[in-house]
């Protein structure tokens, strides 16, 4: 079993991406980049991970093979901070985005169509770290539309390249949660 893990620099500021062995008798630095690389994600075969990188000014998305071969590549550029959540057992990544109009959004992508990223919450409330339940139907997520952050559960679904969030959802917390 492999980890991935941000170590920080604390001289010069920068982190970056390590593996692990969850035995503890190895590691190695996966990226080696004069930036801020957080937040990643396996693939579910564990072939490669998406992180975001602060590299180019805005946090982007990146992917990398997990076994650092080859080099790093621009998964998801704009002008907006995006930050990997979760990545489904089939091949849907979810992210967060922060927008200076809705704060926190959560957005999907099909990684392996080419298709372009749709929203999955995009309100006037914070909705954050996002995650796929086991069976990639269902969302966890927090949000503070209740006036407080509180974990919620949502169903999704991905039919031809358009999300589909019901308005049906679940208060999963009581008294607050964060993730």
């Amino acid at each position: 079993m492999r980890i991935a893990v941000v170590l920080n620099d604390v001289q010069t500021g920068h982190s970056n991406i390590w593996i692990f062995d969850a035995s503890g008798k190895s590691s190695r630095q996966l990226t080696f980049n004069p930036a801020i690389d957080s937040s990643p994600e396996w693939s579910p075969d564990g072939t490669s991970i998406v992180f975001a990188s602060n590299l180019a000014g805005h946090a982007d998305l990146y992917q990398i093979a997990s076994d650092g071969s080859g080099e790093q590549q621009v998964l998801l550029k704009s002008d907006q901070d995006k930050y990997p959540t979760s990545w489904s057992k089939d091949g849907i990544l979810l992210y967060g985005s922060v927008d200076s109009k809705t704060h926190e959004d959560l957005w999907a992508l099909r990684m392996q169509s080419g298709e372009k990223p749709v929203p999955f919450l995009r309100s006037e409330f914070r909705e954050a770290n996002g995650v796929f339940s086991p069976d990639g139907r269902w969302i966890a997520y927090v949000s503070n539309e209740s006036g407080a952050f509180e974990i919620w559960v949502r169903p999704f679904s991905m039919e031809k390249g358009e999300q589909s969030a019901t308005g049906l959802r679940w208060l999963a917390s009581k008294g607050g949660g964060i993730s």
